[in-house]
């Protein structure tokens, strides 16, 4: 068996940055905004090898390309609202399976009771 990945990422902040909802509503928000990429590219293979023969086969693997995406701000101490993105994209390296992508986009809030 053997698997290679590598994930490059980039990130960036931008600094009291206002929600153009917060002056309509009358709200004094102004907090930092976080954005992510991350790109994973991954190979699995396992392969059987003959050595008499000197054949060698792959039986299973696959290409995966994953993108994960997401921006978080925090609104206040206790709440934080984050949007994200991620899409799954595997190729087989065999015949014998079908190519997949399954991808998740949301809002997730976090309230924070504790301090």
């Amino acid at each position: 068996m053997r698997t290679n990945e590598i994930v490059p990422g980039v990130g960036y902040r931008f600094k009291d940055v206002i929600p153009p909802f917060s002056k309509r509503y009358g709200w004094n928000l102004k907090s930092d905004l976080n954005l992510r990429l991350d790109v994973s590219f991954r190979r699995n293979q396992t392969t059987i090898r003959q050595i008499e023969s000197e054949i060698n086969q792959i039986t299973a693997g696959q290409n995966v390309v994953s993108i994960r995406m997401n921006a978080d701000y925090v609104i206040n101490q206790r709440l934080n609202i984050r949007l994200f993105y991620d899409r799954i994209m595997n190729t087989p390296l065999v015949t014998t399976t079908f190519p997949t992508s399954n991808s998740n986009i949301g809002i997730q809030l976090r309230f924070t009771i504790a301090q």
